[in-house]
Parts: C-alpha cells; structure tokens; sequence
C-alpha cells in the first residue's frame, strides 16, 4: 500500500465538501449528484485490486454508483488494469496529477469516500477496504439518508 503524508489538519473529513475540480474523464458518463462514492486507485497497486470484491459487495448492498480516481501515470497499464479486472465503477476520471486526491488529503491509495447528495463527505476509509469495512459505511449512508 502506498502511504502519503496527510496535510495537517484534515485528520477527520467527514461533513467536509469533496472538492469539484476538472479532471478528465477516462469512461463512463458524470456522475455529480446523488450519494455516491469514490475510490482512489492505481493498476500497480496490489490493494487496489484485492478489494475489488468489496467493493462490489459495498455497490450491491447500497445500489450507489462508484467513481473510480485513477493514479496511473500510464493510460495503457490503467486501460489494461480496468479491462482485465473490470472494476464496478460506473466512471473512472484520470487524477494522475493528483489534485483531487490532494484536495482530500489522501493518505494512500487504495481510499474510498462516500459522498451526500449535496457533495458532503459523510464517512471515508483509507486503505484496503475489507469485508468488515462495509458495515460502517452502510451504516453512515442509512444516518445521512434521514
């Protein structure tokens, strides 16, 4: 897993906005409304791949769309990864330069956030998203719904 140091500071972002910056999109249609969650991942990253279940299983169980963050420096090895592995995003933005992940003080990849539908971050985890990490996340979408 690839660790990054976090901006001081942001240690909690729950009820903080998730940044609106002009990445470019990679496949799918945008997605800008609605609860939804993004994952910051990468084709070389091993964690990335091993919660790919996971996230299917979190997609399942809460119907919402995912967005996929890439940082691959490489179109061809993202495009091969996201071909092979078929990933359940519903569109994936090409964050290479990483200003998204900046803006959201990202500690590694992979990281998953669930944003509200007024673009609030409502609960987020940071690394490998494993079986046991699902609950909280259904959890925090059923207290932001009501």
């Amino acid at each position: 897993m690839l660790w990054l140091k976090p901006k001081p500071g942001l240690e909690q972002l729950a009820g903080k906005p998730f940044p609106v910056v002009s990445v470019k999109l990679m496949s799918g249609e945008p997605l800008t409304s609605g609860f939804r969650f993004y994952n910051f991942f990468a084709s070389w990253c091993a964690p990335c791949l091993a919660e790919l279940p996971n996230l299917r299983t979190l997609k399942e169980q809460t119907g919402l769309p995912i967005i996929g963050l890439s940082w691959d420096q490489n179109d061809t090895a993202a495009q091969q990864w996201l071909a092979t592995h078929k990933p359940p995003f519903d569109a994936i933005y090409d964050d290479r330069s990483g200003i998204v992940g900046h803006e959201v003080s990202l500690r590694g990849l992979p990281e998953t956030f669930l944003v509200d539908d007024k673009g609030i971050i409502v609960h987020h985890h940071a690394g490998y998203l494993m079986e046991k990490d699902i609950a909280p996340f259904i959890e925090a979408l059923a207290k932001a719904k009501h």
